[in-house]
């Protein structure tokens, strides 16, 4: 549920720029803006899966592959957990999601931010190791940004913003696979630019 809520966050952060004090109530433009949001989450309802572990009569291995992804608006991390039988993948399943808004700093250009994007999925990687008490036999870290990747391959004296993140995500992505995506199949992009209930079920990568 992610990119609905996303939303929302969006517009409170929209409302810190407008110097409204804390309880004033909203009028004009505002106000409509808030009660359309407000509608698209009453009028559609989604269901989610609770079972992420299928009943098969072997023993399977699974794989973790986190998708992220940035904008001007938000960084984002998707998170699909795929069964193994032998070497085949038999099964995918989305696991979870999340964002964060991006900083509103006239020095925050994309690339960074896809850094940052990175850096937030490697992070989730990290909780995801200690969470789940399963036979997890690889990770994947996908990002369509090859700029924010390149970054993490390469030992040049970086600005100190961008060395930071770089030296963190390469220490924690020691066992983990870091690949590139094409845009179009990358479905943390929908999720750092939020949508609807009815745009969420429509998207074919959830």
């Amino acid at each position: 549920m992610n990119p609905v809520t996303l939303i929302g966050k969006l517009f409170i952060q929209k409302l810190w720029t407008q110097d409204l004090a804390w309880d004033e109530v909203l009028s004009g433009s505002l106000l409509e803006e808030w009660n359309s949001i407000i509608q698209t989450w009453t009028r559609s309802s989604i269901k989610l899966p609770r079972v992420i572990i299928s009943n098969s009569d072997s023993d399977p291995n699974y794989e973790i592959h986190v998708f992220v992804e940035a904008s001007e608006a938000a960084y984002s991390a998707v998170f699909y957990f795929t069964e193994l039988k032998g070497n085949r993948r038999i099964r995918a399943l989305l696991l979870t999601s999340k964002s964060r808004l991006a900083p509103k700093k006239p020095s925050m250009t994309i690339p960074k931010l896809e850094l940052c994007g990175l850096l937030f999925g490697t992070n989730l990687i990290q909780y995801l190791k200690k969470q789940l008490n399963m036979p997890i036999v690889h990770y994947y870290l996908w990002s369509d940004s090859k700029v924010a990747i390149a970054w993490t391959k390469n030992n040049k004296d970086f600005p100190v913003f961008v060395r930071n993140r770089v030296t963190i995500t390469n220490r924690k992505t020691e066992n983990v696979k870091v690949l590139c995506v094409p845009e179009q199949m990358n479905p943390a992009d929908i999720a750092n630019r939020g949508c609807s209930i009815e745009q969420l079920m429509a998207d074919k990568l959830w």
